[in-house]
């Protein structure tokens, strides 16, 4: 008999999606679920919430990607039209799609922090433009922080209070959801001076070999394509290797490297002497 799928496990799958806000592959979305399913069963999962109209599905095979449509929609009823019916519908849908898209542009987006400083050549995008990064400039969820180069920076203050850096050639993105604040950070440099988290809703932040989660606290993160080195300076951090799924507490004066092909390991002995660039 079939295990029975429920809510929360399909609403843990867009919201895994939600990150990535140029959609995502199903081998990427397993990454950055902190308790992912089987490969099948998150495909399964996957199908299902396209037939709902909750997830776009674009391309096919390896490189089929997924994009989130609207967080908490409802599947629609079923009706049968006549082609002239289908046609008169089908142009009346277009019609408000254009007229949605144009007044979506212009309503004004949920702020979730604000860029407080900036170096060097910095973008933000959204769903729709790129713009110059300007002090003050607000950042709503889901959208895009572009360091253009290694001698570019900026500073990000989140509306708790918590001041995010990132330096370096780096595209992060700041997404707030189900009241939790996420990160996405491909590569770079960050240095973060968080504020205590709600109870249940720390924040996350992805790179390609790890999750880590903080609850409140000072640390450095240094990412690049196979390997995340973190330092905790204040507090307790949690760092999970995509890859095998370990993870360890990393303390203040700690330090913990996850980089692929090595096991996990985190202590105040830990060698850094291999990852490139050092701390800076």
């Amino acid at each position: 008999m079939p295990k029975l799928i429920t809510e929360k496990q399909l609403q843990a799958v867009i919201d895994a999606v939600a990150e990535f806000s140029d959609g995502a592959v199903v081998s990427e979305i397993l990454d950055s679920m902190a308790d992912a399913p089987p490969r099948r069963t998150l495909q399964r999962y996957l199908a299902i919430l396209t037939e709902r109209g909750m997830l776009i599905r674009k391309g096919a095979g390896r490189g089929c990607r997924y994009f989130v449509v609207v967080e908490g929609a409802k599947p629609g009823r079923c009706i049968s039209l006549s082609r002239s019916s289908a046609a008169a519908l089908g142009a009346s849908i277009l019609v408000l799609l254009v007229a949605g898209t144009f007044v979506y542009k212009h309503l004004p987006q949920s702020s979730i922090a604000t860029v407080a400083d900036i170096s060097g050549d910095v973008y933000v995008r959204t769903r729709f433009k790129i713009k110059e990064a300007r002090q003050g400039m607000e950042i709503a969820s889901g959208a895009q922080v572009i360091n253009k180069d290694g001698r570019s920076a900026a500073v990000v203050t989140t509306h708790d209070g918590s001041v995010l850096e990132v330096s370096g050639s780096a595209q992060t993105t700041f997404s707030f959801i189900g009241g939790q604040y996420r990160m996405n950070l491909p590569e770079g440099i960050l240095v973060a001076d968080v504020k205590t988290q709600p109870e249940n809703r720390p924040l996350l932040i992805a790179t390609p070999s790890a999750e880590v989660t903080v609850r409140g606290t000072t640390l450095n993160l240094h990412v690049a394509a196979n390997v995340t080195k973190l330092r905790v300076e204040e507090g307790k951090v949690e760092i999970r290797k995509k890859s095998s799924r370990n993870k360890v507490l990393v303390n203040a004066g700690e330090t913990a490297i996850a980089e692929k092909g090595r096991e996990l390991r985190a202590g105040r002995d830990v060698s850094i002497d291999r990852f490139k660039g050092g701390w800076n």
